[in-house]
């Protein structure tokens, strides 16, 4: 290691903004580095944990919106169940 500073479960928590319980419950799906039995997590290890987790509304001028074709119209499309028609049988008309 070049001098990176690393941090403990207390530490990383402390640094993320959340408890240790959901770091260890979260484990297998964040960053880290084991030795041995050792979980330890490093500076680049706290700040890609913390850009798997930004979150950023639709036209706040990402990468993604900046590549979209906004001249192009989009269509509405309404989202829901599609409804069965119900036959009446038996009934005289």
């Amino acid at each position: 290691m070049s001098g990176a500073t690393t941090s403990n479960w207390d530490e990383a928590a402390q640094q993320l903004g959340v408890k240790v319980r959901w770091l260890r419950d979260n484990l297998s799906r964040l960053p880290h580095h084991r030795y041995a039995r050792s979980i330890r997590f490093e500076a680049d290890d706290i700040q890609a944990i913390r850009d798997m987790h930004r979150v950023v509304p639709p036209g706040m001028g990402t990468e993604m919106e900046a590549r979209r074709d906004l001249s192009s119209p989009v269509e509405m499309v309404k989202v829901g169940r599609a409804r069965r028609s119900r036959s009446v049988s038996g009934v005289a008309s």
